[in-house]
């Protein structure tokens, strides 16, 4: 997600209750083995006061800790969007946990597990998921949450009107086709039969709905409050999370958020009275405001100061650089010619020196996939720095005196203009001609004018989906919501459309890397890597544990303090 700153009748049963990671190689590629020998996992006994057993409450590990007190989180994004569909940066989709819950949740290792579900039975054929809610979830305004919640989020998730990034996760359910093309009024393959019971009826099998499912975009939402609040929703997340909006104060760039009094695992989480969400301050001042405790927990902290940090061993012992899923390439615009010829892609890769990129926060693997995602592979058909070989494919295209225009959006972090000049500088020896122009914003927020105005921009991708099939689906699929150069081919999509079926992991590793080497020789972006996170945390923050794709559990950090 990132710098957005973006899912018959039922014959051989699995069931499946909250407790244990639902894990994709053990459960999802032997679920019809299984189903079919009848085996049954009942949930276990032994409830806390809210009929709650701690030991089903997911995510990772959090007992120990100690109530009170408050959190506060720096962030350097210039603006926050909270209505879960429109969460592009960091400061909002990476808190969006805060205040919303799904069926499922991404645990550490980005593994699903039952969140606001207790139990889910999966039909032997895979096409049919069948949620059993828990009881007494509640929204923060106080109504009980019921199955047709979750449709109805689901829906709204797919809607045509809202053309979500997140609309073609959902490809696979039933009616989806029909429903994004406005000839259905409602997703047929999302059912509530009663209100503690969804059903979820696909037309393929997806080996990702679990995950899916457990994304902050589809956490439940209660309609009523969707509607009546408007665009307000954006700055007055209601849902069912740990915490509940206090104070929004937009011109401030703060918000604080306090305990929810009746959150399902209250007995247990979260355990902190408030925290306060803080934006619009630089990666400096963030260094600054966390190495003297002034706020707790810094996940973009400037490069320039790790050498400092490295120095002081109390700043280095609550220093860390986590993986990341943050994605970077530059888009090149394939619509305008030349650019629509493969060959003035690849010359454009093979003219940029990667390497010097690294000074300015990037490991720069020159794949399209982080080196943690489900089929990346060192033998992918990366490109070397080679500017004899750009000049030749050049001159083989018949392309000689070309002007670059690219757009430099500044909004992620202002490395992205040091990185330009420097891609400038490359691209300048092998004959292009760079004109550079900043802008303040994110790609995104400038969508309609890319194409129009530029050759090339930068983006940043975190992704809130911890498989391939994110970036298939949004940014090089024909149609992807994040496709802003308009790239298409054919034969790739049916690649990635035929991964989606496969759920033997190993099996679905294998399809993906080759479809990340049939991207990388395409060409559509120039490729650069990944941005791994400087964090920095407070001494008095404790259990501090992260994901790649929720990267923070507000819910279970204590400060010592308290």
């Amino acid at each position: 997600m990132g710098d957005r700153n973006g899912h018959g009748g039922q014959q051989g049963i699995i069931a499946m209750a909250a407790a244990a990671p639902i894990r994709r190689r053990s459960f999802l590629a032997g679920a019809a083995a299984f189903g079919a020998l009848g085996v049954t996992y009942a949930p276990s006994r032994g409830w806390a006061m809210t009929g709650i057993d701690p030991a089903t409450i997911p995510g990772p590990a959090w007992q120990g800790g100690q109530r009170g007190g408050r959190g506060i989180n720096v962030w350097q994004d210039t603006k926050v969007d909270f209505d879960p569909l429109l969460a592009f940066g960091r400061a909002d989709y990476y808190n969006l946990s805060n205040f919303f819950r799904g069926l499922t949740f991404l645990s550490e290792g980005s593994e699903p597990q039952l969140d606001l579900a207790e139990a889910v039975e999966i039909s032997g054929d895979q096409l049919t998921y069948t949620f059993t809610l828990r009881d007494g979830i509640l929204f923060h305004h106080g109504r009980p949450v019921v199955a047709e919640d979750f449709r109805w989020t689901i829906e709204r998730a797919v809607s045509p009107a809202q053309a979500s990034w997140v609309q073609g996760f959902m490809a696979s359910v039933a009616g989806h086709a029909d429903f994004v093309a406005g000839t259905a009024d409602r997703l047929a393959g999302v059912t509530a039969p009663d209100d503690r019971t969804l059903v979820i009826t696909l037309s393929a099998p997806d080996a990702r709905l679990l995950a899916i499912l457990g994304i902050p975009p589809y956490a439940v939402l209660p309609r009523e409050e969707v509607e009546r609040l408007g665009d307000a929703f954006r700055e007055t997340p209601v849902g069912t999370g740990p915490y509940r909006l206090s104070s929004f104060d937009s011109a401030g760039s703060r918000m604080v958020a306090t305990r929810f009094e009746d959150y399902i695992y209250r007995d247990h989480l979260p355990y902190l009275d408030e925290i306060e969400i803080r934006w619009n301050v630089t990666e400096d001042l963030q260094y600054l405001q966390v190495s003297r405790g002034d706020a707790d927990l810094s996940m973009s902290v400037p490069s320039s100061v790790v050498g400092e940090i490295a120095a002081d061993p109390e700043l280095a012992a609550r220093f860390s650089t986590p993986n990341s899923l943050d994605v970077q390439w530059w888009t090149l615009n394939v619509g305008k010619p030349p650019f629509d010829d493969v060959r003035v892609r690849q010359a454009i890769n093979h003219a940029v020196n990667l390497s010097r990129t690294a000074a300015f926060g990037v490991n720069p693997t020159g794949h399209l996939y982080p080196p943690t995602l489900l089929g990346y592979a060192d033998s992918a058909p990366v490109y070397a720095h080679d500017p004899d070989r750009a000049r030749a494919l050049l001159a083989e295209a018949g392309v000689t005196g070309l002007e670059m225009r690219v757009g430099v959006m500044t909004s992620a972090t202002a490395d992205n203009v040091r990185i330009a000049q420097l891609f400038a500088q490359d691209l300048e020896a092998v004959g292009i001609a760079v004109v550079l122009e900043q802008r303040q914003e994110s790609a995104f927020d400038v969508a309609a004018d890319l194409r129009e105005n530029y050759h090339m921009w930068n983006m940043s991708w975190g992704m809130g989906l911890p498989d391939p099939s994110e970036l298939a689906t949004n940014h090089f699929g024909t149609g992807g919501s994040a496709n802003l150069a308009g790239y298409s081919n054919p034969a790739i999509d049916a690649l990635a459309q035929a991964a989606l079926g496969i759920t033997d992991r190993a099996a679905r590793g294998l399809a993906y890397a080759e479809i990340e080497a049939a991207v990388l020789t395409e060409a559509p972006f120039l490729f650069l890597g990944i941005r791994p996170l400087n964090s920095l945390r407070s001494a008095r923050l404790q259990n501090f544990v992260y994901d790649p794709a929720i990267w923070t559990y507000w819910d279970r950090y204590w400060v010592s303090d308290a």
